[in-house]
């Protein structure tokens, strides 16, 4: 996707922050299980740990999660708090913990900058994804009918960037759009 091709009158700030909750908990978990991140749990009840990490910034990610098969985890959404000792997120903070990593990690800036493309357009993806069908209503459904409801490969965090994509393009082409 083009992102100024992007026409984003058709989110409201409400899809967009509960599609960057759900993008930034799935990035969380899965960069626990990479190594890429090293939190530190704070807390354990029962199931759930307290976890919190920082960025050289500064930036504290603080946030709940359960251990799940095979040392991976599942982050809760609602639980994510971020806290700055300089300034707060403002327009992504599942891109905010890109930027953290990027610098942390010694990303270069080529590479950063593809990968905010990457997640701007899955993020993109994810407001389309809100509100779909029941499990019950997925079970009822053909291949082709399902097909249209995937939402996505379940630990890779960008995977809906869909390189050479304009908005029109998603539009027509991505299989949730459920074209012919």
């Amino acid at each position: 996707m083009k992102i100024k091709q992007t026409n984003l009158s058709v989110f409201n700030k409400q899809s967009w922050e509960k599609a960057n909750r759900q993008l930034l908990a799935k990035m969380l978990q899965e960069f626990m299980y990479e190594h890429i991140i090293a939190p530190k749990e704070l807390q354990k009840q029962g199931e759930i740990s307290t976890y919190q990490w920082e960025d050289h910034r500064g930036i504290t990610y603080t946030y709940q999660a359960k251990q799940r098969l095979f040392d991976s985890f599942s982050v809760l959404p609602e639980s994510i708090k971020l806290t700055s000792k300089t300034s707060t997120p403002t327009f992504s903070e599942a891109l905010q913990l890109l930027i953290s990593l990027s610098e942390d990690k010694g990303m270069s800036s080529s590479t950063a900058g593809h990968l905010a493309k990457e997640y701007f357009h899955t993020l993109i993806a994810d407001v389309h994804l809100q509100n779909r069908k029941s499990a019950d209503e997925l079970a009822d459904m053909d291949y082709a009918e399902l097909e249209g409801e995937m939402t996505g490969h379940p630990w890779i965090t960008y995977n809906k960037g869909r390189i050479g994509f304009g908005y029109d393009d998603y539009l027509r082409f991505a299989p949730e759009q459920k074209q012919k």
